[in-house]
């Protein structure tokens, strides 16, 4: 069935020509829309209905963390990973703080395709495909490992060239995405700078 529509939080230009949609929810997907139509003289016309498909997005989280400098461990999460047939992630990193020394620990469920993991001038770069897709909801892709020094290294996801970033189905069709970026901060060492010195101070 069909309610008419009224300008609120959710709806607003439910009277004009073009309706817009805020802060959708997946319990609205598969809601259909129509537009009514009345004029001086009966009957009222509706449109065609209109489907509002809702999409949970892949949501891809790089960490903010500290350590102690030494070699570090760096994991890549996700959150709804569904339906994947094949994904490219590309971070850039502070090479003067962090050196790219390999991964390890590839989600179980990316086992059956073809990974690769490799860094080049500042920036981490991970692929993976397979002729099927995977699934496994929450959890870690896969933890990249860096050798740290002191300082302080933004993980910064490279989403501004198409490509760079980006899941796709089975079909090839990009999934929406989500992408947030993270940090490291490597300690500095305890350092002494003065010694103490000797000292001959009368007896009292």
């Amino acid at each position: 069935s069909f309610s008419d529509l009224s300008d609120n939080a959710t709806y607003s230009g439910t009277t004009g020509t073009t309706l817009y949609l805020y802060n959708a929810s997946l319990s609205m997907n598969g809601y259909k829309y129509r537009c009514k139509f009345t004029g001086t003289c009966p009957p009222v016309t509706y449109s065609d209905p209109a489907l509002l498909t809702v999409t949970n997005p892949v949501t891809t989280i790089l960490p903010t963390a500290s350590f102690c400098p030494g070699n570090i461990v760096v994991p890549v999460t996700v959150t709804n990973f569904t339906g994947v047939a094949a994904f490219s992630l590309n971070f850039s990193y502070n090479p003067g703080c962090l050196t790219y020394t390999g991964f390890q620990n590839a989600n179980p469920a990316l086992a059956a395709g073809l990974m690769a993991v490799n860094a080049s001038g500042g920036e981490v770069f991970i692929t993976w495909s397979n002729n099927a897709t995977a699934t496994f909801g929450n959890g870690t892709i896969v933890e990249i490992l860096f050798s740290a020094a002191s300082g302080t290294s933004p993980l910064t996801w490279m989403t501004m060239n198409e490509g760079q970033c980006e899941y796709s189905d089975l079909s090839g069709n990009v999934i929406t995405s989500v992408w947030t970026n993270g940090g490291e901060t490597i300690h500095f060492l305890p350092a002494i700078s003065t010694h103490p010195i000797d000292k001959t101070i009368p007896k009292t």
